[in-house]
């Protein structure tokens, strides 16, 4: 959801902490995973090595 939020529809972290009832910190955090589990998941799909 917080990847989707900021990425896809360009919500500011304000935003998605007040909707998501999360700490900006926790925030940061979780987008954060979920960007690299993301890009493991591209490269794994397509056999690349994503900077």
């Amino acid at each position: 959801m917080v990847l989707q939020r900021r990425d896809i529809q360009q919500y500011d972290f304000e935003a998605i902490e007040r909707i998501l009832d999360m700490k900006a910190t926790a925030v940061r955090v979780t987008l954060s995973r979920a960007r690299k589990m993301l890009k493991e998941k591209i490269e794994e799909k397509y056999q690349i090595d994503i900077a």
